[in-house]
């Protein structure tokens, strides 16, 4: 057990020592600098003209009238969604369009790691059935929150359900910034004025287990983002997006979960992009994880060491 734990120690130890040598070099200092939320709003074209014209000018200007073309995003859709119907068969099957997602041969554990067992995801062996204790549907909630540098702060809230051969999840995030500049019909809180976006996040599509410790995902992203102009809630903004996404959970040793995430959108006039990775402990049902969020709007970085936990079901 002490031999085990201080290689666990050493192992968070080295891989805290990469995230930090990530952000060193994925955080340009000039982008952590003051506003960041209101020239993400620019970027994807989300200003109000009235709250635009009372900003700085040192934001920039996005150079558009704030709206959101469809049509631009035809195009992407249907490569996103032929790009996800053609990678949904596997080798030893036609297609999963063929079967049900419920697939009785696969399933999951109750946990990561439940009654010393390896990995998470279950495979029944050729003309044999899964155990009885085999989940076929299982829940992960999460919560989480983030330091983006320079007074900019994220909270998330996450929801995923995963079967064998699908998952669908919604995550919902909100970032502050401050204290801000006051401008004309803003509220001081606790003498301090914070600026604050809001995204909305819903993805699905296949999930793939190739064995017990891995699982890999590839999804269609919708996303929102949703800015109630801090004291002007009579005016909202909403901003939509549509991309794709990958991510993997890699269960190697009791009690490590290793996983990433790569994502990349149209967000209304401008690409977001994010990239994430996070090592976690998983005991029992409640896995604790910390790690390093990038996230782009257009130019303005949005990145940041993270910790969360969750709870599965």
């Amino acid at each position: 057990m002490i031999g085990m734990a201080c290689a666990l120690l050493s192992c968070m130890r080295a891989w805290w020592q990469v995230l930090v040598a990530a952000a060193v070099f994925l955080i340009p200092l000039q982008s952590r600098a003051g506003d960041r939320l209101n020239a993400a709003r620019k970027e994807a074209g989300a200003s109000s003209p009235s709250r635009s014209n009372s900003r700085s000018s040192s934001a920039g200007s996005s150079g558009s009238d704030g709206y959101y073309d469809d049509d631009d995003d035809e195009g992407l859709l249907s490569a996103i969604v032929g790009a996800i119907a053609s990678g949904s068969g596997e080798d030893d099957e036609p297609s999963c369009c063929t079967d049900s997602v419920m697939d009785e041969r696969r399933g999951f554990l109750p946990y990561p790691y439940a009654a010393g067992r390896e990995g998470y995801m279950v495979r029944a062996a050729e003309d044999s059935e899964v155990d009885d204790d085999t989940r076929h549907v299982v829940m992960r909630i999460g919560a989480e929150g983030a330091f983006l540098y320079e007074d900019v702060w994220r909270s998330s809230a996450q929801l995923r359900v995963m079967t064998p051969r699908f998952y669908v999840q919604g995550r919902y995030d909100l970032m502050l910034e401050g204290p801000t500049a006051r401008l004309d019909g803003d509220v001081e809180i606790g003498g301090k004025v914070r600026d604050r976006l809001h995204f909305a996040t819903f993805e699905l599509g296949p999930q793939f287990s190739p064995g017990e410790r891995l699982a890999v995902r590839f999804g269609l992203v919708g996303n929102i983002m949703f800015d109630d102009q801090r004291s002007l809630p009579e005016d909202p903004t909403v901003t939509p997006g549509l991309g794709a996404a990958a991510a993997f959970d890699l269960y190697p040793i009791r009690p490590l979960v290793v996983s990433g995430r790569g994502a990349i959108m149209r967000l209304g006039n401008t690409v977001f992009m994010e990239a994430r990775g996070t090592l976690g402990v998983s005991i029992n049902r409640v896995e604790v994880f910390a790690g390093y969020d990038h996230r782009m709007v257009g130019d303005v970085a949005l990145g940041g060491p993270v910790v969360g936990a969750a709870i599965r079901f």
